[in-house]
């Protein structure tokens, strides 16, 4: 867990070390909180990460690309409701935006000759991040 996040509102960061890029999750985990654009600030201001955008808008998930204040890459998946009935199907959507964030920035693309690369990575993605919410 970080530093400086409001109550309810956790994050957990791990490190693909093969693609050298660390994956941000930021999420609720007292019901009735809801994650918001806010909460993805402070973990950025609190954990040194800067050029990243986001659009101030009521989302059930996002993911966002960053840079660390020492220029490597962050992405950050940030899930509104973790107790949304939906919140394995918004976990596996942004896995793939994350996956395809981090593969474009090795410029990959997808393709039909990459797309087991795509299926590997997001599935790594998809199963830390679940590790990480169905942790107790």
């Amino acid at each position: 867990m970080r530093k400086n996040m409001r109550s309810g509102v956790k994050s957990s960061v791990f490190y693909d070390e093969c693609w050298k890029v660390s994956v941000a999750l930021i999420y609720s985990f007292r019901k009735g909180v809801i994650v918001n654009d806010l909460d993805i600030l402070e973990f950025c201001k609190a954990n040194g990460v800067n050029d990243y955008r986001i659009d101030n808008r009521p989302f059930a998930a996002r993911t966002v690309e960053a840079t660390h204040n020492n220029g490597s890459r962050c992405i950050i998946i940030a899930l509104s409701d973790r107790s949304d009935k939906d919140v394995l199907s918004y976990l596996a959507h942004e896995s793939f935006h994350a996956a395809e964030y981090i593969l474009e920035s090795k410029s990959i693309a997808h393709s039909p000759q990459t797309s087991e690369v795509f299926a590997y990575l997001l599935e790594s993605i998809f199963n830390r991040c679940l590790a990480i919410l169905t942790k107790k």
